[in-house]
């Protein structure tokens, strides 16, 4: 299998979306493998984020990944295969004080992944949503952990060539998140509460804006802010 590597100009653009995969069919013939791994963060109390920063990340984190399944999700469903695979967050499942906005965007790329996957149940395409909890990249720069290990990109790497190997929806890197989430789930809230409290990090409480600055202010600059979504287009 072959991999195509492309730079979208601004991930929110369904234009742009339709240009990587046209790029990608034309090099290397259909895409069986499509691969988002995108993402921009802003820390800080939720009434504090700027209206910009916000917009930003649901540009970049949600309607990224809407443009890109919606552009190369009917080729896969009228072939009879392929898979959709993207790079979510833990926070897509876990309350994370201090990344409001940012889980709302992975919350709901994970909707989008489970109602988009029901509509093509049957059809022979795979979906997979790769949730990593804190990786060592400029994304996490002076954010806490909590209970899990600082994890390194080649983590989340190995969890997405297995995913392609063995399809699975949800996948948690590490993978003891899931099964504690959903443990959490059946119990009462403040039992619930305290679960989450001692696994989540609190990162209104813990970032170190002075080791953010640098990168929120490369991220959410308003010439830059949305732009440099990372696709991975594989064809056999």
């Amino acid at each position: 299998m072959d991999a195509l590597h492309e730079r979208l100009g601004d991930s929110a653009d369904e234009d742009d979306a339709r240009e990587v995969i046209r790029r990608s069919r034309r090099d290397r013939g259909p895409v069986d493998v499509l691969v988002h791994n995108a993402g921009i963060m802003w820390v800080g109390s939720f009434d504090e984020e700027p209206g910009a920063a916000a917009r930003a990340q649901l540009g970049v984190d949600l309607l990224g990944v809407i443009n890109g399944i919606k552009t190369a999700a009917p080729a896969m469903r009228e072939a009879g295969h392929g898979h959709l695979i993207t790079v979510a967050s833990a926070a897509s499942i876990l309350p994370t004080p201090g990344e409001a906005t940012y889980a709302a965007t992975k919350h709901g790329v994970l909707g989008y992944f489970k109602a988009v996957r029901t509509e093509m149940r049957g059809t022979g395409v795979h979906f997979t949503a790769v949730m990593p909890a804190v990786v060592d990249t400029v994304l996490a720069a002076g954010t806490g952990t909590g209970a899990g290990p600082l994890l390194r990109p080649d983590d989340v790497a190995a969890a997405v060539v297995r995913a392609v190997a063995r399809p699975r929806f949800e996948i948690t890197v590490p993978g003891f998140i899931g099964p504690v989430t959903r443990l959490a789930d059946l119990l009462p809230q403040p039992v619930r509460d305290r679960i989450f409290g001692a696994v989540v990090p609190d990162q209104v409480a813990q970032v170190r804006a002075d080791a953010r600055a640098g990168y929120e202010e490369a991220a959410f600059t308003t010439s830059r802010a949305g732009r440099g979504q990372g696709w991975a287009a594989s064809a056999e």
